[in-house]
């Protein structure tokens, strides 16, 4: 029978951290709770939908050490509103009594029996990745995620761990995303891929984290941090080697972003469902962007950057440049790489140096379709396709 007190921006900062993994199970209610644990001074908040356990531990006064469920929406909302000291304790048939000054109620909750096992074991020695460099690289990877879930390899993000150092990759199939930094507590490394839920959670445990370390098996990742575990299944499926992708080379654009972004903001006025296509022309002296909409109109606007190099015009998708520039948040300005009309463009930045997009381009030829790469047999890697 659990009776803990616990101060209550500890619990509320631990139940915000889980409360984004529970959903609406109907075969397995208990899947829509939240595991507390009471134990040796501690108190544990545990969620879980069977793909990816998160656990937050917080200072508690154990008077009674225990186990009870309670429904998660339920619980982050009576918490969220409280202030002081919270009491929780259980009552009888899975009753939770929670009390904080004045206020008292009790709710019902499910035999934590019922919940699945959460334990997350950690070999002796883990790899350690910094917190704010990783959370960064996943909120950047995110953009790029494909939605298409039946594509295994492209539905998550790829995390590459090696000694000292670590990448980050994600791609729809159109953009590849790429984000390198320095990991000088890793000594072993491995390679896994997550899904786009799981980044996001492991994302939230980041937030204001100096140091995560992390293990990985032939079927989950495990991250562990100032009293927070996630536990992530593996997905299916190998994401592609995709540093052939990456152009080298070509001709460097220094854009400034919030005039870049002002721009695309007043021509997307002009853009709609069947037509996301932005037109970049440049020629000694002259920077342009341009929409031409045949249900809308037209739209154009220089850029004023001093631009000296050779002349070209290339097609793109309007939402992956803003896509780039949502990216790049901490860069005043950032550089689009063009190359050639038949490769892709490169988007970095020199305050960002270990990020790097890869954006396809449009191909007038078909119609207007984006030039788009897919995985081929193993022995082939990458090949470009057109659509």
């Amino acid at each position: 029978m659990i009776h803990a007190i616990v101060d209550t921006a500890e619990l509320q900062k631990a139940v915000r951290l889980v409360s984004d993994v529970p959903g609406n199970f109907g075969s397995m209610p208990v899947l829509a709770n939240l595991l507390l644990e009471a134990s040796g001074g501690k108190l544990s908040v545990t969620a879980t939908d069977l793909e990816i356990v998160f656990k937050a531990t917080v200072p508690a006064e154990t008077h009674t050490e225990g186990t009870v469920t309670v429904p998660a929406k339920l619980f982050r909302d009576i918490s969220s509103s409280l202030n002081g000291e919270v009491t929780i304790s259980e009552s009888e048939d899975h009753t939770v009594d929670i009390s904080s000054g004045r206020f008292a109620s009790s709710i019902l909750g499910l035999s934590p029996d019922d919940f699945p096992r959460t334990e997350v074991e950690f070999p002796e020695r883990l790899d350690h990745l910094p917190g704010p460099q990783l959370g960064d690289a996943i909120e950047k990877a995110l953009l790029t995620v494909s939605a298409n879930t039946a594509s295994f390899n492209f539905s998550g993000i790829h995390m590459d761990v090696r000694p000292g150092a670590a990448t980050i990759s994600s791609s729809d199939s159109y953009r590849l995303t790429r984000v390198s930094f320095d990991a000088p507590g890793c000594s072993t490394g491995f390679a896994a891929l997550i899904s786009k839920k799981g980044a996001g959670e492991l994302k939230a445990m980041c937030e204001r984290t100096g140091e995560i370390g992390v293990c990985c098996d032939s079927s989950s990742l495990a991250a562990a941090a100032q009293g927070r575990i996630i536990r992530t299944r593996l997905l299916e499926g190998r994401f592609p080697d995709c540093t052939a992708l990456v152009p080298s080379g070509g001709t460097p654009v220094a854009l400034p972003r919030a005039e870049t972004a002002a721009a695309l903001k007043r021509l997307s006025h002009l853009t709609g469902p069947k037509s996301r296509t932005l037109k970049l022309d440049a020629a000694p002296g002259t920077f342009g962007v341009s929409v031409d909409n045949p249900e809308l109109g037209k739209a154009s606007e220089e850029l004023d950057i001093g631009y000296s190099g050779p002349s070209f015009s290339v097609m793109l998708s309007s939402d992956h440049l803003a896509g780039a520039m949502k990216a790049l948040k901490r860069s005043e300005e950032f550089i689009l790489w063009y190359t050639d009309e038949k490769t892709p463009l490169k988007v970095t930045s020199n305050l960002e140096p270990g990020f790097v997009l890869v954006i396809s381009t449009v191909t007038p030829r078909d119609g207007g379709g984006f030039r788009s790469w897919e995985t081929a047999p193993p022995t082939t890697g990458i090949t470009i396709r057109s659509r």
